[in-house]
């Protein structure tokens, strides 16, 4: 961690934050709904204790955000070029209630009940078409709608576990509320996947990249990973291995085949294909990730080499954080303001 010099502000769960690095968090959480409101290690980070370090616009700009994000089911203006946040959606058959777009050089009128342009007197609420495709397109692609906003979500590899940007929790499969079903949690396909995803990461960016598959150096430490599987227990294979696959002996030493036998050096390491190896790795993650698929991350560890977070997706060059409960890799920034 960088030393702070100057002003700070003392997060809540007793962490330092620089001036410029808290104004930055606060200005990226307007921005990045994952990441409002600003908090560190879980813990929300108290607005008046930052407001007086923050531009008036951006003070503005962060109370509009905070009644924009607070707001599950939203209304935006009908006119695209502008989309500006008007309030809720308010459905009734009494009354049509009406947004008068406050923006500038904005005089358009939204309807807050079916969220189509108003048109007056004469105004008939009618279905949006371009909404409609989109939600046919999500019905062809098997897209669920959040029970909590009705958000389209795409489940593209993980657990049936859904947290949604409104931090509604539900199953995938039924919609029904996390933990109130006895649908399954996993789907065999993207268990697989992200194991394999995790174990890459692992190993520096894929089986091809590690020295140790290459036979350049020693196996990589993985502190969740036993090289020798107990006895009686097969090498597990996805699919047979080539006929000129390498075999590499699990000290990292490649053995010069054309020097003299009587010169060799004997091998005391056991040896296996590089093949058999990852897929014993994605297999152990795997049995791992049925346990922990719902971890709480509730430490992490430094680890050198860089990677991409799994949680923004951003790559990092020097360093990442991994979970030694789910081995999932992040960068500082989901580690301790998003998860």
């Amino acid at each position: 961690m960088d030393s702070i010099r100057g002003p700070e502000i003392r997060a809540p769960c007793g962490h330092y934050y620089d001036i410029p690095c808290i104004v930055d968090l606060f200005q990226t959480a307007t921005r990045d709904e994952s990441l409002f409101p600003p908090r560190c290690c879980r813990q929300n980070i108290p607005f008046d204790q930052v407001e007086t370090h923050l531009s008036r616009a951006l003070v503005t700009e962060f109370q509009e955000k905070s009644r924009e994000f607070g707001t599950v089911s939203r209304v935006y203006c009908a006119r695209q070029t502008c989309s500006r946040f008007l309030g809720p959606l308010i459905q009734t058959t009494s009354r049509t209630t009406v947004y008068d777009c406050p923006a500038p050089d904005c005089e358009t009128r939204t309807c807050a009940n079916c969220r189509g342009r108003h048109d007056g007197p004469t105004h008939s609420c009618q279905q949006d078409q371009g909404a409609e495709q989109v939600l046919e397109l999500g019905r062809t692609e098997g897209w669920v709608r959040c029970p909590g906003c009705s958000q389209l979500i795409e489940l593209e590899m993980g657990c049936f576990h859904m947290t949604c940007r409104c931090r509604t929790e539900f199953c995938y499969l039924c919609k029904a509320r996390w933990k109130t079903c006895s649908c399954p949690q996993w789907d065999g396909r993207q268990l697989f996947a992200v194991a394999q995803q995790r174990v890459d990461a692992q190993l520096g960016g894929g089986q091809h990249f590690h020295p140790f598959f290459h036979g350049w150096g020693p196996l990589p430490d993985l502190p969740w990973f036993q090289p020798y599987p107990p006895p009686g227990v097969p090498l597990l294979r996805a699919h047979p291995a080539p006929a000129n696959q390498q075999r590499v002996p699990l000290d990292g030493r490649v053995r010069n085949s054309n020097r003299r036998r009587g010169n060799r050096r004997t091998a005391n390491a056991a040896t296996v294909d590089a093949d058999t190896l990852r897929q014993r790795m994605i297999h152990e993650m795997a049995a791992r990730l049925r346990v922990d698929h719902d971890c709480q991350h509730l430490s992490w560890e430094y680890r050198h080499g860089g990677g991409t977070c799994e949680s923004c997706h951003h790559a990092l060059p020097v360093y990442l954080y991994r979970c030694p409960g789910c081995e999932m890799l992040v960068c500082n920034r989901c580690r301790r303001n998003r998860l």
